[in-house]
Parts: structure tokens; C-alpha cells; sequence
């Protein structure tokens, strides 16, 4: 006879520990991924103004690139991007920042297709994909790229917080 596992069983006091069951998972229901708009579906009622930047969250909620592989860190005021993109010549990608979105491409030539009988003899497995891609980050208001730079396969972005002078804190003098 197989017992229910969310069913309760009744344990009496001697016992310190409630009997033993195998662990279930309860069922998953079908997910789909969380946006903006479904976390706040009224977001737009509520910030007068701000419709620039919902729309750049909208455009970016609705491409999940996989490729390149990417790294974000946070040190400081300073920030990171470090994108893998072995076999990339410097020439075959573009950084670029338009209305507070950066954005990482390349537009190359499909080198997927190799020959199977290359240069380099038969090709028995393929797996450094070479295509091209779009990847974009939206930037706050006073987030500056400060460089870019390409070396051994490795694309690193770093990027900075500057707030002018009127916008960082200032002591106040009691007299």
C-alpha cells in the first residue's frame, strides 16, 4: 500500500523527530519569465515621464541573448563587463552607447560553416561558435564608459559612476 507523501502523519510525544518520509517536490506549474510588465503590470501609471526609460526595459526584457558569454562585476563606483568572444578580431566588433543603452555587436561573416575537410584536417566536433551577435546593457544616468579592450579572447568594458558636482553630497558648515 503507498502512502500519500503530503499527507500528515500523527507521531506521539516520546518521539523527538516526526517520521521519516521521502521528499516530493510539490508540482511545477509553467513558468514564464518574469518582466517588467508582468512583475508591474501598471508601472506606467505610476512614473510621469519616465516613458523612456520603460521602454528601453520593455526592449531589453525581450531578447535573453545567450551568446557571447558575459561576466558583470561591481568594484567601487566602477563596473565591469567582460565578454568572452574567442576567435573575434577587434575590427569585428562594435561598442557603442545610444540613449543610455550599450550595446555589443558583431556583424560578421557565418563561420559555422566550416568545411569538414578544412585546413587544419577533418573536423570531427565544432563547439566555438563564431556568429554574429547583439548583446545590450541599459546604463544609469551618470554611468560613463570609460574603455573597451579586446585581448586574448576576452572583451573588457569598464565603466564608471561620475555625478557632477552638484549631485554628490556636501558637508554643511554650522556657524
Amino acid at each position: 500500500m503507498s502512502r500519500n507523501p503530503f499527507e500528515i502523519q500523527q507521531w506521539d510525544n516520546h518521539d523527538h523527530y516526526p517520521p521519516k518520509q521521502p521528499y516530493k517536490a510539490p508540482p511545477k506549474a509553467d513558468q514564464k519569465p518574469a518582466t517588467i510588465y508582468t512583475l508591474f503590470p501598471n508601472i506606467d501609471r505610476w512614473g510621469i515621464g519616465y516613458d523612456s526609460v520603460f521602454n528601453t526595459l520593455k526592449e531589453l526584457s525581450q531578447h535573453k541573448p545567450s551568446f557571447p558569454p558575459y561576466n558583470l562585476t561591481k568594484s567601487g563606483d566602477g563596473y565591469t563587463i567582460t565578454m568572452a568572444l574567442a576567435g573575434f578580431k577587434k575590427e569585428e566588433v562594435e561598442v557603442f552607447v545610444k540613449d543610455r543603452v550599450l550595446t555589443v555587436r558583431s556583424d560578421i561573416d557565418d563561420r559555422n560553416d566550416i568545411p569538414e575537410e578544412g585546413k587544419y584536417g577533418e573536423v570531427i566536433h565544432h563547439g566555438i561558435a563564431q556568429r554574429n551577435f547583439t548583446t545590450t546593457f541599459a546604463i544609469a544616468e551618470y554611468i560613463e564608459v570609460k574603455s573597451a579592450k579586446l585581448e586574448d579572447g576576452l572583451l573588457t568594458i569598464k565603466l564608471e559612476l561620475e555625478l557632477p558636482e552638484e549631485k554628490k553630497p556636501k558637508q554643511i558648515e554650522i556657524s
